[in-house]
C-alpha cells in the first residue's frame, strides 16, 4: 500500500528500501525493510518532517547510536530526506510482551529474569549517557 507516494518498494538513503507497513499510528509509520547493500531485514521508522516528533526521534536515534548492548538493537542510519525523517534499526526476531502476557502473568522467576534483563539494558544505555 503506497501512503503519500511512499511505501513498499521506496528507497531510503540509497542503502534501504521499505517493503511491508507493520503499523501506523497517525503519520508514524513502522516498516519491516531491507538493507539492500548486506541483503538483510531492518526496522524502519518513518515520520513526516512537519510531525511534531520529527527532531525527537532524530535525535533519539543519535543519542543511542553509540549504544552497544545485546539486549538492544542497534540503530543503523538516520536522516531526514524527501521531507520524511527516519531511522534504520537491526531487526529483532522474537516475541513481543504483549503475546508473553497473552495468556496471563508470567512465573515469578520468568518476571523476574524479564525485569532483571531490561533493567541490564537501561543501565548500560544509561552509563553510555
Amino acid at each position: 500500500m503506497i501512503l503519500d507516494g511512499f511505501g513498499p518498494g521506496s528507497g531510503l538513503g540509497g542503502r534501504s528500501r521499505i517493503d511491508v507497513l507493520l503499523s501506523e499510528v497517525g503519520a508514524a509509520r513502522f516498516w519491516l525493510g531491507i538493507d539492500t547493500s548486506l541483503d538483510r531485514k531492518v526496522a524502519i521508522h518513518t515520520v513526516p518532517n512537519s510531525d511534531e516528533r520529527a527532531p525527537r526521534l532524530l535525535q533519539a536515534a543519535r543519542d543511542s547510536a553509540s549504544v552497544i548492548e545485546g539486549h538492544l538493537l542497534r540503530v543503523l542510519d538516520c536522516t531526514v530526506e524527501d521531507e520524511r525523517t527516519w531511522v534504520v534499526n537491526e531487526w529483532g526476531e522474537g516475541t513481543t510482551l504483549h503475546d508473553l502476557l497473552g495468556n496471563g502473568p508470567l512465573p515469578v522467576q520468568r518476571a523476574g529474569w524479564l525485569c532483571l534483563e531490561v533493567a541490564t539494558a537501561i543501565a548500560h544505555a544509561v552509563r553510555a549517557g
